[in-house]
């Protein structure tokens, strides 16, 4: 395969994915959504961040670690329990990484 090949499917999957947006983006007048998807909406974002997290704290090169050679769960969860206390997201998200970092060390 050359490169033309590879250039191709990137400007079509672009293409493709610029005009799917747009779509919504332009006929969002006409289009008229259920009460309860429009109730749920702002939830979307909430739902969606936990799962492009947690598979890379679950997963770990590609095998089911959960505690013994995981830092990143160790972490994980010294991160959630000061946002919890803090609900600041600094203080989460400092916290979160100098754990990581100092288990990534010791190991």
């Amino acid at each position: 395969m050359n490169s033309n090949y590879y250039w191709t499917c990137i400007a079509g999957i672009a293409i493709g994915t610029y005009l799917v947006r747009c779509s919504f983006i332009l006929f969002h007048e006409y289009i008229k959504l259920p009460r309860f998807i429009k109730k749920g909406l702002p939830y979307l974002p909430v739902a969606i961040l936990p799962a492009l997290i947690s598979p890379s704290i679950i997963f770990h090169v590609g095998q089911v670690h959960w505690l013994y050679g995981n830092e990143r769960a160790l972490a994980a969860c010294t991160a959630l329990l000061v946002s919890y206390k803090t609900k600041n997201m600094i203080a989460t998200i400092v916290v979160g990484f100098l754990t990581l970092f100092f288990l990534k060390t010791m190991s």
